[in-house]
């Protein structure tokens, strides 16, 4: 994840089957070493990817950064943000954005990217919604003390966010 911006982790949802992605497929894409933000590199995407989906066309440049990613959680994918800014001086960091349910392949997927980016600093967003136009959320965050494997697997043992079953295989 070093060299990317942005994670998207699909699913079995309407958007993912519609789209071609496999479940359990995890998106990188806007490269670190590109001076562009992470708004911008998803609106790339959504044009390229999504540009029928309403919700996700809606986004626009002036909008905050964590906007889109909401949006991807609403929408029923996990959505992880490398928010290094100079790993040197302040470590690695970065945010995870939780849709309210997601799959055993999708869990699976997150707990192997986790042990890449092991003691990453991390915040994690769920229970998003859209309430009176406003993007609401309730956080957790891992300050890099334990490793995000064990941080993320606590998280998902709380029931937190609902963990289904598959409704197709994973790769499918």
């Amino acid at each position: 994840m070093d060299n990317y911006k942005i994670a998207i982790f699909h699913g079995d949802n309407p958007i993912d089957i519609n789209h071609d992605y496999q479940n359990g497929e995890i998106e990188k894409f806007g490269e670190r070493t590109e001076d562009s933000y992470h708004i911008l590199e998803f609106i790339e995407k959504i044009q390229e990817r999504y540009a029928d989906v309403p919700l996700l066309n809606s986004v626009k440049n002036t909008y905050p950064a964590h906007i889109p990613a909401c949006f991807f959680a609403l929408l029923g994918d996990p959505v992880f943000y490398n928010t290094t800014p100079n790993d040197k001086k302040y470590g690695k960091m970065g945010q995870f954005y939780f849709p309210k349910s997601i799959n055993e392949s999708q869990k699976q997927a997150i707990l192997e990217w986790a042990s890449e980016i092991g003691f990453y600093q991390i915040f994690l967003f769920y229970d998003i919604e859209i309430k009176d136009g406003e993007v609401t959320w309730q956080t957790k965050v891992n300050i890099g003390k334990e490793h995000n494997v064990d941080f993320l697997q606590k998280f998902f043992n709380q029931n937190v966010i609902e963990i289904r079953q598959d409704k197709r295989k994973k790769g499918l």
